[in-house]
Formats: structure tokens, C-alpha cells, sequence
């Protein structure tokens, strides 16, 4: 065999040998540019999405749907704590003016606590409604809730025939139909006094139902012919709380405790002075949450109404006509001066004038004022008329923009 390599062979090997022939390697430029390229399309993405997010264009909210409700914190806080059952009282009562957000406080609550509760608005009766009309706006509200949390295992001893229209919707739901026929009966039965209707209804709601009871003001009732007996029946059911186990919660809210002149029993209460909301808590649900307000206007609204919801909620209303919000602004202004000057003017003798004048100029001039027991029908009076509240024992104007309010009113109460 020929040991010698054929001579092409011998060529190739010289050639390897002096450096003529080098593996083919990748172009390592065609690589860097690779790189650059895929590393410039992810910055120029990155840049585009930062200016999109600057310059966004934030959704348009649907001017018909309600303002988002602004929680104090505290508050929710302190009511979730009760309902959860580590507060030992019985009933809370919460008080403040009129506007600060009770009333929307109770529904938003209901729509939280995934429990059966019974919401009863006083404020949709009259201070004249007869008792029947209020024993009809209880049963509607336990129907509600009857709706969402049916009552199981009540005894099916009321036949289907006897069921009114009212009913009709619970053909399926026998118990839930006993159970609302004969709440009906105990409220209505013309042989019981309201206070005996009022005691034993409550009675037997915590018996067979045991909802949260949520009371919107029941001191709408101060007016009514029976109110001595309903709201004493409603107060004696929450004082037998001696003793409070088993017992339903029950949130009250009220406007005006110092003059109501019912007594309560410290060990079943816990009353609790219901704050406005912060800045912050407004920011986060008008502005954040929901595109309301931008966050400018936020901070103007908030200088001028301070925590009210009432004032937030009219202007939102108000928005839906005009969108010139400083033409808005001055309207609402117009109305609260128009309500301060007839509230000095109402009923007033020469005498209670010039005593009204010089109330609302000292608590202009000093920012609030004693409870003075010499001024108590005058302070009554303000208060009814939703110009000032009390905080432990001191009156305050009822808001910033009230306060503002009252200092334009006084020129032309002057006049």
C-alpha cells in the first residue's frame, strides 16, 4: 500500500498548517447589530408605553351612574369590628348632621357584610305618616331582604290562598311566605297598641330571623302621632339589651342626640360620632378608583365641602346639566346663603332676629361655641335647619363651605 497521501490531500494539510484555511466562525459584527436592533425595539416599546400612560385618555365614566360612596376609614373600621362581634355593646348609634354620608353609610354596609340585614329608611316616611304606613315601609324592608337571604324552616302552616299580591313573588318559598305573612299580622293587628306591635315584631325578627338591623334616623318620627309609643318601644327592645346575648345587631343613625330627650343605657350603646371623610379617602374613590373628579379639582372640591358627601354628590348632580363647574360652584353657594338668611328670618320676632344675628356673627367670628343653655332654642332652631351640629357638647358650622356661607349671609341680614 502506498503510504504516501494522494497529493490534493497533501496540499490541504500544507495549507491548514500555515493559517490559508480557517474554520468558518460567525460573523461577530452581524451578531452586535442583532442585538442593537432587538435592544432598540424593546427601549422604543418601552418609551411608547410610558407616553401612553402619561398622555392617557381616561375612560369616560357614565355621568348616570351614582357617585362612588367615600368611607372614613375609622368608622368602617369600628362597624365591621361590631359586626364581627368584638364590640360587647348591643347597638350602635351613629350621629352627625345631615349631608356627612349616614344614610348612603348604611347601604353601602349592607351591600359589604353578606349577612341578612334589614334596612329601614325612616326618611321616606312623613313626620304625620300614620302607623300602618310605617308598619308597611318595615314589611317592605324585611322583604328585601327576604329576597337575597330566604328564611328556611319556618312552619308551613299558612295556606297559599291567603297570600296578597304583595307576596305573590314567593310561591316557591313557603317559609320565607309564612314567615312575612305573619310579621305582617303581628305589625297590623288592630287589637295592638304600636308599642306592643312595634316590641313584640322585633321579638320575634330576632327569634326566627336574626338580621342586622340597620335604622336610617328614626327620629323622623318625633312628629308623628305615635311616635312616644314606636320610638319607645324601639329604644325600651334595644336598653333590655342587659344584657345583649343573642341578640341582633342594630345601627342606628341619628342627626341630633342632646335634644332627642330619650335616655339611654350606656351597657347596650356605643355612640359613635360619625366624622368626615379624609382627602386622602376622597382621592383614592373619586379620582383614582373612579375618574370623577380629576385630581386638581379633587383638591379645590375638597378645600371648599371638606368631607360632606351630600355637597360631592349635588355638584355630580348637577354636572349631569351644566359642565361649567364654577357656574355650579356659586349656585350652590347662592342656595346655602338663600337657606342661612331664611333660617335667622323664620318666624322670628324683632327680638329673635337680632338674637339669631348675633349667634351666627359670634360663631362666624370665633369658628364654634359653647352648648349655652341660655341660647338653647336658638341653637335648636340652626341645628333643624341643618346651619350648624354638635360635637361633644360644642356647635360647630355644619361644613366649610357653610361656614363660608354664613359670613356672606350676615351683610344682608344686616341690611
Amino acid at each position: 500500500m502506498n503510504e504516501n497521501p494522494p497529493k490534493e490531500l497533501e496540499e490541504i494539510i500544507n495549507m491548514v498548517e500555515s493559517n490559508q484555511i480557517v474554520a468558518k466562525k460567525p460573523n461577530s459584527m452581524d451578531k452586535s447589530k442583532k442585538n442593537w436592533l432587538r435592544s432598540g425595539i424593546i427601549l422604543f416599546f418601552f418609551i411608547l408605553v410610558i407616553i401612553l400612560w402619561i398622555f392617557r385618555k381616561k375612560v369616560k365614566r357614565n355621568p348616570f351612574l351614582p357617585i362612588p360612596y367615600v368611607f372614613n376609614q375609622k368608622i368602617l373600621n369600628l362597624i365591621m369590628k361590631y359586626l364581627n362581634n368584638r364590640i360587647s355593646k348591643f347597638c350602635v348609634i351613629l350621629y352627625g348632621p345631615k349631608g356627612i354620608g349616614k344614610a348612603r353609610f348604611l347601604l353601602e354596609i349592607q351591600k359589604k357584610i353578606k349577612k341578612p340585614s334589614v334596612l329601614i329608611n325612616f326618611e321616606n316616611l312623613s313626620p304625620f305618616s300614620s302607623f300602618k304606613e310605617l308598619s308597611n315601609e318595615i314589611i317592605n324592608s324585611l322583604m328585601e331582604s327576604i329576597k337575597v337571604y330566604p328564611v328556611d324552616g319556618f312552619p308551613s302552616s299558612v295556606k297559599m290562598q291567603n297570600c296578597s299580591n304583595q307576596f305573590s313573588w314567593l310561591q316557591k318559598e313557603q317559609g320565607s311566605l309564612n314567615f312575612l305573612l305573619l310579621a305582617k299580622n303581628i305589625l297590623q293587628n288592630s287589637t295592638k297598641s304600636p308599642y306592643v306591635a312595634i316590641y313584640s315584631f322585633l321579638e320575634f325578627l330576632n327569634t326566627y330571623y336574626k338580621p342586622i338591623l340597620l335604622l336610617n334616623n328614626p327620629s323622623c318620627l318625633n312628629e308623628a302621632i305615635h311616635k312616644n309609643e314606636s320610638i319607645k318601644a324601639l329604644l325600651d327592645y334595644c336598653n333590655s339589651a342587659e344584657q345583649g346575648k343573642n341578640k341582633m345587631p342594630i345601627i342606628v343613625t341619628s342627626t341630633d342626640l342632646i335634644n332627642s330627650g330619650y335616655s339611654f343605657i350606656a351597657e347596650s350603646y356605643h355612640i359613635v360620632s360619625f366624622e368626615e371623610f379624609k382627602e386622602s379617602e376622597a382621592r383614592h374613590a373619586l379620582s383614582k378608583n373612579e375618574h370623577v373628579f380629576s385630581s386638581k379639582m379633587l383638591t379645590r372640591l375638597y378645600r371648599k365641602f371638606g368631607g360632606y358627601g351630600y355637597y360631592y354628590s349635588r355638584l355630580y348632580d348637577l354636572m349631569r346639566v351644566s359642565p361649567n363647574i364654577d357656574i355650579l360652584l356659586d349656585s350652590m353657594d347662592q342656595d346655602i346663603i338663600n337657606r342661612v338668611v331664611k333660617a335667622a328670618k323664620h318666624n322670628a320676632t324683632t327680638d329673635q332676629l337680632t338674637e339669631r344675628i348675633n349667634y351666627l356673627k359670634t360663631l362666624s367670628r370665633k369658628g364654634s361655641l359653647g352648648l349655652n343653655q341660655q341660647k338653647i332654642e336658638t341653637t335648636q332652631h340652626f341645628l333643624k335647619w341643618g346651619i350648624i351640629k354638635h360635637i361633644d357638647s360644642v356647635i360647630h358650622p355644619e361644613s366649610q363651605i357653610v361656614t363660608n356661607c354664613i359670613k356672606k349671609a350676615l351683610p344682608l341680614l344686616l341690611k
